[in-house]
């Protein structure tokens, strides 16, 4: 694999990977040393951050090697006070930033945060707030897609974070491989389908990826990371698919 490939898992990590990812009875404490070992890259929440507290996210450093790299992702809601919100997230990965661990800063808009005047003048304010930050912005509305928003964004060195998923909504930001930043951020969100258990008569879905699925993405990220760092970090599910999914990208990119 590519070494500027950062590649894992969006999501907390669960005791469910136990015998996959963890020596069966492993602790929770433990879970984020054994996964580094695997993989490079994290994300979490914010309020995954704030659960933890310092003393969680100084075990978080210590228990992963040098090269390996948080995400830390928020939501956004138009109605409160962005400056406050910030800030706060800034406290939060400061400890990442100082101990060069901070991969990226994903900053989520809300659906209805539409494109117009005010939208995109607030939107400059806060880049220009985390322009210090590796900051990426995930927009869940199509009509931001566009070439100036694009120039903007590539402007300011800020990432456009791209959602590959099988249940598009219309309105949604499609998936894509526009680099506007010294890094590039693919989530994967997982493929559903539905399986019937004739024997019991149930349901089961799972979400992994085939590797006629992922196969374009492999050769897209590594064409990329040949001039710039690759985030590709899948949605965790219960059915530990981002697991198996992450491993087949990771070998189809050698």
């Amino acid at each position: 694999m590519p070494s500027k490939v950062f590649l894992g898992i969006a999501g907390r990590l669960l005791g469910r990977f136990e015998d996959l990812l963890y020596p069966r009875g492993t602790t929770g404490e433990d879970y984020l040393h054994h996964y580094s070992r695997e993989f490079n890259a994290i994300e979490l929440s914010d309020s995954d951050l704030r659960a933890v507290g310092r003393k969680g996210v100084e075990r978080f450093l210590s228990s992963t090697p040098a090269g390996f790299r948080f995400a830390v992702s928020r939501h956004l809601e138009l109605e409160r006070n962005w400056d406050g919100e910030i800030a706060e997230l800034r406290e939060m990965v400061g400890p990442l930033a100082d101990a060069r661990k901070l991969g990226a800063v994903i900053v989520e808009l809300p659906s209805w945060f539409q494109y117009a005047a005010a939208s995109r003048k607030r939107l400059a304010a806060l880049c220009e707030t985390m322009k210090d930050l590796p900051l990426a912005i995930s927009f869940h509305r199509r009509d931001w897609y566009r070439k100036a928003v694009v120039a903007g964004m590539r402007e300011r060195g800020v990432a456009l974070v791209s959602e590959e998923t099988d249940t598009p909504d219309n309105a949604a930001m499609p998936a894509h491989a526009v680099v506007t930043a010294p890094f590039a951020y693919f989530r994967f969100m997982g493929r559903h389908r539905r399986h019937h258990l004739r024997r019991v008569n149930q349901y089961y879905e799972e979400c992994r990826y085939t590797p006629e699925e992922l196969a374009p993405w492999a050769d897209r990220i590594s064409s990329i990371a040949g001039w710039a760092q690759v985030y590709a970090l899948f949605q965790h599910r219960k059915d530990a698919s981002a697991v198996y999914s992450a491993r087949l990208l990771s070998r189809l990119m050698g």
